[in-house]
């Protein structure tokens, strides 16, 4: 960012990210459902399962060592690639399905859905108590640099020093 003014973008950015992640889950288990085998598909998860938490810690230690070789502009040049390289094999995947035979547009299953959610006793405060806490939590991941940076110290320093503090504290009688 190149200045404050900019993080709008960051933002925009956070939120695309977001959403893709969403649909790229529930279309992969759909996918994953619809293609493999049922006698295989314990075996197949547990295969992807381990090979993507695999990869996370491969992928971060790979882009450590290109950054610090490279720069960031060539590691983002190649993240970019890499996502429409995976963006091109995606649509290169044909899965076969039948057809629903409901007539009512998507738009009328979501407001059912949300009606019965908001409605129902018991779902509604788990709905509302979930959506709070993922608010929540999110706003404190954010607001704690600002609260920090507002009382004059680095992020990084007051999370350091905070926790050195906590570690430091006598044992109260």
């Amino acid at each position: 960012m190149a200045a404050p003014a900019d993080l709008w973008l960051l933002y925009l950015v956070l939120l695309a990210y977001g959403a893709a992640g969403v649909v790229h889950d529930a279309a992969e288990s759909a996918l994953v459902a619809t293609t493999v085998d049922k006698t295989l598909l314990a075996d197949f998860n547990g295969l992807r399962m381990t090979a993507n938490e695999g990869m996370k810690l491969v992928a971060a230690l790979a882009g450590a060592g290109l950054y610090a070789a490279y720069g960031g502009a060539t590691v983002a040049l190649l993240d970019a690639i890499t996502f429409a390289v995976a963006a091109g094999l995606y649509g290169l995947l044909r899965a076969h399905e039948a057809k629903p035979t409901h007539t009512r547009k998507p738009r009328a299953h979501t407001t059912e859905g949300a009606r019965y959610l908001l409605t129902h006793p018991r779902l509604r405060p788990l709905l509302l108590a979930g959506g709070t806490t993922v608010l929540l939590s999110g706003s404190n991941g954010a607001l704690i640099y600002t609260v920090a940076e507002s009382l004059g110290h680095s992020p990084r320093t007051r999370a350091s020093s905070t926790r050195h503090r906590a570690w430091a504290r006598p044992p109260s009688a």
